[in-house]
């Protein structure tokens, strides 16, 4: 018993018990068009999958963010299959924009984390749409969207429907 305790203080020393904040994501997805729809605020839950190029995706956190970050998607389909899964490393110094990924043996491209006036950080990324397997192997109604973030806490759960 002492044994264990004492190993308990050890690996606790410096740590807090509770779960630290900053290490949790929280925040919201939304969808739009184009990207310059996106920045103006204009968005919407449900597109049409034949006349769309590409769905643009934000997730906006006021999760405190390190200097690059790893963001994931995964896209489950109306039947609740796992569809397609992505992801994008961002930073928030615009001037990095090739980095070493955590666990990468090669540079990737990194791309901007955007300050928002708000105080948020919003990570913006587009999903082509047309000439995919979104329109070869099409299956309309809602899409759910789980959003990640490497080393963090917590799913961001987003929805749109897909109609003809």
């Amino acid at each position: 018993m002492q044994l264990m305790m004492l190993f308990w203080m050890f690996a606790t020393q410096g740590h807090s018990q509770a779960c630290p904040q900053d290490l949790t994501l929280t925040g919201a997805l939304t969808f739009a068009n184009t990207e310059s729809a996106l920045a103006r605020g204009d968005i919407a839950s449900t597109f049409q999958l034949y006349r769309m190029r590409n769905l643009w995706i934000r997730l906006e956190t006021e999760t405190e963010l390190d200097t690059v970050e790893v963001e994931s998607l995964v896209f489950i389909s109306p039947n609740g299959s796992r569809f397609y899964e992505t992801s994008r490393l961002y930073s928030r110094d615009a001037d990095l924009t090739i980095v070493d990924g955590p666990n990468m043996h090669h540079p990737r491209d990194s791309y901007p984390a955007i300050e928002l006036e708000s105080g948020n950080v919003a990570l913006d990324l587009f999903i082509p749409i047309r000439g995919t397997v979104f329109q070869r192997y099409p299956q309309l109604g809602e899409w759910t969207v789980e959003a990640t973030i490497q080393g963090r806490r917590g799913t961001v759960v987003g929805h749109f429907d897909l109609v003809r």
